[in-house]
């Protein structure tokens, strides 16, 4: 019979008939469906104004070094690359210093200082909450960075999808 375990604030069931600690419907989706509530809201208003909507689990969201490293930060990379180019000359950010640029993004997310501009919802049901987020760089320029975070439904942790220097259209 499964019973509620789990570190943190996150409840976990344990089954004990396959040893296995998966998330609880309490746990794990409870952000998921708060996203999804976010996103009916926002989307019957129009899509006009979030006002200070926060992102649910934002104090548990995950911001790889992968993502700065193999992808947003790497000249070689097909995607990336002109992300790379544009940190490295409006902000003085490589990845050599990446963590400058990580940590002002992933502080901003999970004290909920950044400004939500957009709630999605994609094809595989994960909701994405565009943040802009005032960065500065180790060379003293500052520019805002579009951050996206993903919420899946099975998870209770966003994780960062991708980002870029903001240029409004």
């Amino acid at each position: 019979m499964p019973y509620k375990t789990g570190g943190g604030n996150m409840p976990q069931e344990y089954d004990a008939s396959n040893g296995r600690y998966g998330c609880s419907d309490d746990g794990c989706t409870k952000n998921y469906r708060a996203a999804k509530k976010q996103l009916l809201q926002h989307l019957s208003n129009g899509c006009s104004f979030l006002g200070k909507t926060k992102m649910p689990g934002r104090r548990l969201s995950k911001t790889p070094n992968e993502k700065f490293l193999n992808y947003v930060l790497d000249e070689s990379h097909q995607n990336g690359g002109s992300k790379a180019h544009l940190f490295k000359t409006k902000l003085g950010i490589t990845k050599e210093n990446f963590e400058i640029l990580k940590n002002q993004i992933h502080n901003a997310v999970i004290s909920g200082r950044s400004r939500i501009l957009q709630i999605v919802e994609n094809p595989y049901k994960m909701i994405k909450y565009a943040h802009l987020i005032h960065v500065v760089g180790p060379n003293g320029n500052e520019e805002e960075v579009l951050a996206v975070y993903g919420l899946e439904p099975k998870s209770a942790k966003p994780r960062l999808i991708t980002l870029r220097i903001w240029r409004k259209q």
